[in-house]
């Protein structure tokens, strides 16, 4: 099982804790929303954050998104970026996968 990992250099501090996104994620009682997708709140370092979590599609889109597109946490993060002025600044994302296929994607 391969796992991507991308955090951005204003939060390095939090490193650590975001090595551990799927715990977090798992670990933490506040959802915000649950239904394709999922939110939920964090507390890191007295600061609020909201991890999303991603619904991993079934084959084929599963196989297709693991081999030629890009994960939905990876867009999200990377289109945060470009969008800064006008969304909120993203803190990290994490792709899990089984052989070429996603098992998890947080941002």
């Amino acid at each position: 099982m391969g796992i991507k990992l991308q955090i951005n250099r204003q939060f390095s501090d939090l490193k650590e804790e975001i090595e551990n996104l799927e715990g977090l994620f798992s670990g933490s009682a506040e959802s915000i929303h649950k239904a394709r997708n999922e939110l939920r709140i964090v507390t890191l370092k007295g600061k609020r954050y909201v991890l999303k979590a991603f619904k991993v599609p079934g084959f084929p889109a599963n196989a297709i998104y693991g081999l030629l597109r890009a994960s939905k946490a990876y867009k999200s993060y990377h289109n945060s970026i470009l969008l800064k002025d006008y969304a909120p600044c993203p803190v990290a994302y994490m792709e899990q996968r089984q052989g070429f296929c996603f098992s998890k994607v947080i941002t």
